[in-house]
């Protein structure tokens, strides 16, 4: 199956895009779009945004499509933006809104070579840090996330950089995210997460990193979040829930697994 190349997808929730943290986050999701558009590749938000507070009406203005959410929550919108950009003939290519420094042309490509659209190759692309990308992230969250991969590594027994966020797919691995998210439980924001298993796990594709090497955390961002007590209880938080979804997928595919060879 032949793609019409790469569409980002991302979704935001911005209460307040001119205070604050979410001032900060809102500038680089405004220049993730507009690297996106600049790079000549479509760009699709689900945005959760209270409409009076003008964040879909900007997005709109630098030209990304931006959609009205299905459902509410992250997970559901996650999944909304890939489907719209599969359903248009794109390999998707999520990120989170914020990583503007992802979408260049030097990245992209590497990323998009690799992908392969006839069965036992990559179906899946995930960048990967270089030291100096972990060394622009606030310490706490380098330390966790470093922490992070080497817990996922060891459970699942492959290598990626798990935590960074985006993930490229093929338009086989799309459709297979889009039904490993219907049927993954709460908190469905997870399946980004999760869904590796299961394609790693399969006998048509593989998951494989690739370096990006013009990646870096946003300096407003780091600044923000340095010390921020909320955010060092989010990435706790955030880093137990991963953990335990991706044990409990590789539990149910090894259940599925003795299912089926009892069956033989």
């Amino acid at each position: 199956m032949k793609s019409k190349g790469i569409a980002w997808c991302t979704a935001t929730f911005y209460k307040n895009p001119t205070e604050g943290l979410d001032s900060v986050r809102f500038a680089e999701t405004c220049k993730t779009v507009q690297n996106a558009v600049n790079l000549g590749t479509p760009i699709y938000v689900v945005d959760e945004s209270p409409e009076s507070n003008g964040v879909s009406a900007r997005l709109s203005e630098l030209g990304a499509t931006v959609l009205t959410p299905d459902q509410p929550g992250m997970g559901p919108c996650r999944a909304q933006a890939v489907e719209t950009a599969m359903k248009a003939g794109c390999c998707p290519f999520w990120t989170e809104p914020e990583k503007a420094t992802l979408i260049t042309d030097r990245n992209v490509p590497l990323m998009h070579d690799l992908l392969d659209a006839s069965g036992r190759g990559t179906g899946v692309v995930v960048p990967h840090r270089t030291s100096v990308s972990m060394d622009s992230y606030p310490l706490f969250q380098a330390y966790s996330e470093e922490q992070g991969n080497r817990e996922l590594c060891l459970l699942t027994n492959f290598w990626v950089d798990w935590y960074i966020g985006p993930r490229l797919m093929n338009l086989q691995c799309a459709e297979y995210f889009i039904q490993h998210h219907r049927r993954t439980p709460d908190p469905k924001w997870a399946a980004l997460m999760t869904f590796l298993v299961e394609v790693e796990q399969s006998s048509w594709w593989h998951v494989t990193p690739v370096v990006a090497p013009d990646y870096r955390y946003s300096a407003a961002q780091k600044a923000a979040e340095t010390d921020n007590e909320e955010m060092l209880e989010h990435r706790r938080k955030q880093r137990d829930t991963i953990h335990l979804a991706v044990m409990a997928e590789c539990a149910r595919l090894d259940r599925k697994s003795l299912e089926g060879y009892a069956a033989t």
